[in-house]
């Protein structure tokens, strides 16, 4: 704890040894399910002629915002980083996070439906998504 409070972090504490990995997990699958949200909701919005600058306008003062519309674009910058680095698909967040939700789920019994649809689906749209605002620069 001390390390933690020199950095200026704050520290929670949330429950038994665990709680906090499970957390994580969970505070993980909230932000992954909206930018699987997001990246639908652009495509809805531009198959219909609707600029993504337009939707975020719109997005920030609507019932829609949230963290992953407000920082649209750093998914893609992570992304970049990651090939930079030569992190491999299967471990970078959009990936590697959603297969741990669903192993922690299923350790304790629990369906979670939406974290396994997005474990197989998500990472490729991200990694897609990052490759097209690459080859835009």
């Amino acid at each position: 704890r001390p390390l933690l409070d020199s950095e200026g972090s704050q520290v929670l504490l949330v429950g038994p040894a665990g709680a906090g990995a499970a957390t994580k997990l969970a505070n993980q699958l909230m932000m992954l399910s909206a930018l699987a949200g997001a990246h639908e909701a652009l495509e809805l919005a531009a198959a219909h002629g609707v600029a993504a600058e337009k939707v975020f306008e719109v997005v920030g003062s609507s019932t829609g915002d949230s963290w992953v519309a407000r920082n649209w674009g750093f998914f893609d910058r992570t992304a970049a980083a990651y090939d930079t680095a030569g992190t491999p698909k299967r471990e970078r967040p959009w990936s590697k996070d959603l297969f741990e939700v669903v192993a922690a789920a299923r350790a304790v019994d629990l369906r979670v439906p939406v974290a396994a649809l997005l474990a197989q689906t998500l990472a490729d749209r991200v990694e897609a998504h990052a490759a097209d605002a690459q080859e835009q620069r």
